[in-house]
């Protein structure tokens, strides 16, 4: 395992072939995380990320800056970042803190 930030992952350029996030995609600066992910990728490399579900209404301190998006809306962001969608589905119900989408890039 390696620690760091999405914006800035200690990985070489095209080092890895995927990239999988769960639970945390909401938490980061999106726009700054996919650009360094798709740095990291390698040609043809996956991305799968697993969200939680946006009506989820979490206690005070852990409400933070978090942003959910709506399948439509990460799509439209992966996009954006140079992504190829291939999938998106809902994978639920698993209980109120677990992943109920997933959608998986090029």
């Amino acid at each position: 395992w390696l620690h760091g930030e999405a914006e800035r992952l200690p990985l070489a350029d095209r080092a890895v072939d995927a990239v999988v996030c769960t639970e945390a995609f909401q938490w980061f600066d999106q726009p700054a995380a996919l650009a360094e992910v798709g740095g990291v990728l390698a040609p043809g490399g996956l991305l799968v990320i697993a969200v939680l579900t946006p009506h989820v209404q979490l206690p005070g301190a852990l409400r933070g800056p978090a942003r959910w998006r709506s399948r439509a809306e990460l799509g439209r962001l992966l996009e954006a970042a140079g992504f190829t969608v291939e999938e998106q589905r809902r994978i639920g119900p698993l209980g109120a803190l677990s992943p109920q989408a997933v959608t998986i890039a090029t």
